[in-house]
């Protein structure tokens, strides 16, 4: 129930509330009821906004603020592409959550020759967008929006970059969907 937990967190003051689903132990059966509760929270959010009640769901907002300033997306995050993970010992990883799986390495701290052509390659992976990796994804009319599904949330399904996982595509759909029904409703003053 994703209105009890903004509601909770509004009871602590919170004023910017993200939702992080654990996609990896989520059962496919749960996706339809987090759908379901991700509309409700969308027509809770916008009574609260239109009755002057300010705080930030970035799972909402995030997609907001793509919309208004016409952000294209070619990739889920910016994992690999503006950020590395970093580990102790010195190896650098497309994302944090990847730390320890050497295929997913981009190469060792004090080898940036070795990190410029692993990341390049990847950029060239995802190309402009997820459209040209996928063809479910060209299909979509949140593509570029999207950019396609968490890298990690494929990997721990054994699926690769151009992969798709059907459940975790709906969830980002109704997002989106949601956050479209936000931007017309609310007035543009």
């Amino acid at each position: 129930d994703l209105i009890k937990i903004v509601e909770h967190f509004k009871s602590l003051k919170a004023s910017i509330i993200t939702f992080g689903i654990d996609n990896a132990h989520l059962k496919k059966e749960s996706y339809p009821k987090l759908v379901a509760s991700y509309r409700r929270l969308a027509d809770y959010y916008y009574r609260d906004i239109m009755a002057g009640n300010f705080y930030e769901i970035t799972n909402f907002t995030e997609v907001l603020l793509q919309i208004v300033f016409k952000e294209r997306k070619v990739s889920h995050c910016n994992a690999g592409l503006s950020y590395l993970g970093v580990a102790a010992e010195g190896s650098l990883y497309k994302c944090p959550r990847f730390t320890g799986f050497d295929q997913h390495k981009f190469g060792d701290i004090d080898r940036s020759d070795e990190i410029a052509a692993r990341r390049n390659a990847f950029v060239e992976q995802l190309r402009r967008n997820a459209g040209e990796r996928n063809i479910k994804c060209s299909k979509c009319p949140f593509m570029l929006l999207c950019g396609g599904l968490c890298h990690y949330d494929l990997f721990k399904r054994g699926k690769g970059d151009r992969d798709m996982a059907d459940e975790l595509c709906l969830l980002r759909q109704t997002i989106y969907a949601q956050v479209l029904k936000l931007y017309v409703r609310i007035p543009q003053e």
